[in-house]
């Protein structure tokens, strides 16, 4: 698949996620995305929930370095930050900026793009 057809599919599956957290009237809902991507390390997963992304898989200091970088840039609060992941949360629940956001993820800090998105998901907990 081409990375104009998986940023697609990323953003209509971001679309019904947004519907489906706000149609439940929970804050933030029971719904989690998860968006597998292929690395130089193997399979990597960005996870998102309605304003919140994890960000993991971070094994060098220049990862963590980089994302606190795009963390800031963007505007986003770092939650919490581990070994191996930094969570942000972000108040404008705006689907094309999640999607843009993303892609300075996947580029900016794994080296990747939508082209290496091997699968998308929403999971319900």
């Amino acid at each position: 698949m081409v990375k104009a057809d998986r940023r697609e599919e990323l953003r209509n599956q971001l679309q019904d996620h947004f519907a489906r957290v706000e149609e439940n009237e929970e804050w933030p809902g029971n719904y989690w995305m998860e968006v597998d991507f292929e690395t130089d390390g193997g399979t990597t997963t960005l996870q998102f929930q309605f304003g919140s992304f994890n960000i993991t898989g971070l094994d060098e200091e220049e990862q963590f370095e980089t994302t606190r970088e795009l963390v800031e840039d963007e505007g986003l609060n770092i939650q919490t930050e581990v070994d191996v992941a930094i969570t942000t949360t972000d108040e404008t629940h705006d689907i094309d900026e999640v999607v843009r956001i993303m892609g300075r993820i996947f580029n900016e800090v794994y080296g990747a793009d939508f082209s290496d998105i091997e699968d998308i998901r929403e999971l319900e907990f």
